[in-house]
């Protein structure tokens, strides 16, 4: 009896091992297809199908289209009559494009200083020969303007009543507005005020 459980034991040991083996076959296995750097390249290599112009609806919605229109998704939607070609943005230059675009540009931008150059002599010689009244004429501006006139904040003369006050016929309220006093004068005041009290 002991040498045939002995048996039995021997064969159960045995089936576990080939199982581990088994196991341990099919994980190294799962590794090296998981880190083969082979397969990582490929995948790297490998670029994705890319439509030329997709639909103005798969475009919206960042969806895959393809060169048919109206295109697969649209039709599956339902939106077949809407699928239009989207218009596609500039594309980017390329470096020898670029530094063509860059030489172009600085001589565009040598012509501007010039062309500035030359208006800013010829304004010169303008000025020299012909004043202009704008810079002369300065704004005229009356001291104390009336009430109708400081509250409506319109144009006032120094003549009571105003021209204004006259078109509007509201002479008998035309008068001189009180001007407010400015802070340093008030302090004169107040500082006399207490003076006076003082002495």
């Amino acid at each position: 009896m002991s040498s045939v459980s002995s048996e039995g034991n021997d064969l159960n040991v045995l089936e576990n091992q080939q199982r581990q083996q088994e196991i341990y076959k099919q994980k190294r296995i799962l590794v090296q297809t998981k880190s083969s750097p082979s397969k990582l390249i490929s995948k790297r290599n490998t670029k994705r199908e890319q439509v030329k112009c997709a639909c103005v609806n798969c475009k919206k919605s960042c969806k895959k289209c393809d060169d048919e229109r109206p295109c697969q998704r649209c039709i599956r939607l339902n939106i077949a009559e809407t699928c239009k070609d989207s218009i596609r943005k500039e594309r980017k230059l390329v470096p020898s494009e670029e530094s063509n675009l860059n030489n172009t540009l600085e001589n565009q931008q040598q012509q501007q200083v010039l062309s500035k150059e030359k208006n800013l002599q010829v304004q010169l010689q303008r000025s020299l020969t012909w004043p202009t009244a704008e810079k002369t004429t300065k704004r005229e501006q009356v001291k104390c303007a009336c009430v109708n006139c400081q509250k409506s904040r319109k144009k006032c003369d120094d003549k009571r009543p105003c021209q204004r006050c006259i078109d509007l016929n509201i002479t008998e309220t035309c008068k001189d507005s009180i001007r407010k006093a400015r802070k340093s004068i008030k302090r004169e005041i107040s500082i006399i005020r207490i003076l006076k009290f003082v002495y």
